[in-house]
């Protein structure tokens, strides 16, 4: 009889540690953890989103978060903040939210951030608060994490990333009116240099 409790008592005992096991595996692959190291790379979801955007724009002073990135080559976050004027600071954190650097992006300043038209780069100046505005009231919440003027799809294309992770492109028109939408749930952005 004790041989079989033994035994019952040794097999839960493996059951318990096999579980425990397969947990652990689960959860480090769910959070991205394991030694794939650089291959994590996409944009800040979630309250981490939340904390990193609050302490690049505390360190900003003003501006817009435009685009975000975890495990950046340069840092753990990088946050970019499109100022008032314009102009773009690169903002990079450490895995707790501290401002390790800041850069400011030398492109051209020829644009005065309000004439967006052919720019084929970012909003700036009262389009990106209105072009924001309108595509996060479209998709119901979420943060802007891109955006483009002079997109081959429409006029302003702007990606908000929703609070689940998944991204949306959300397409308007010059009067800031919504045209379309578009999931982009695989983060497969053509500016993506790591492929």
């Amino acid at each position: 009889m004790n041989r079989r409790i033994y035994w019952i008592a040794g097999s839960v005992a493996a059951v318990l540690v096999a579980a425990v096991a397969i947990t652990l595996t689960t959860t480090d692959v769910a959070t991205g953890g394991g030694d794939d190291e650089g291959d994590d790379s996409g944009p800040i979801t979630g309250e981490a989103l939340d904390r990193a955007s609050e302490a690049a724009l505390a360190h900003t002073g003003e501006g817009r978060v435009t685009e975000t990135e975890v495990d950046d080559e340069e840092s753990y976050y990088e946050v970019e903040v499109t100022l008032d004027d314009g102009s773009q600071v690169d903002v990079q954190l450490d895995e707790e939210f501290n401002v390790v650097s800041d850069e400011v992006d030398e492109e051209d300043d020829e644009d005065d951030g309000d004439d967006n038209e052919g720019d084929d780069g970012p909003i700036t100046g009262e389009a990106l608060d209105r072009a924001s505005e309108a595509a996060v009231a479209h998709t119901g919440g979420g943060q802007v994490t891109d955006t483009e003027v002079g997109d081959e799809e429409s006029y302003y294309e702007v990606e908000v990333t929703l609070d689940d992770g998944s991204q949306v492109d959300v397409q308007l028109d010059e009067n800031f009116n919504v045209v379309g939408d578009e999931a982009d749930q695989d983060d497969d952005d053509d500016d993506d240099d790591d492929d």
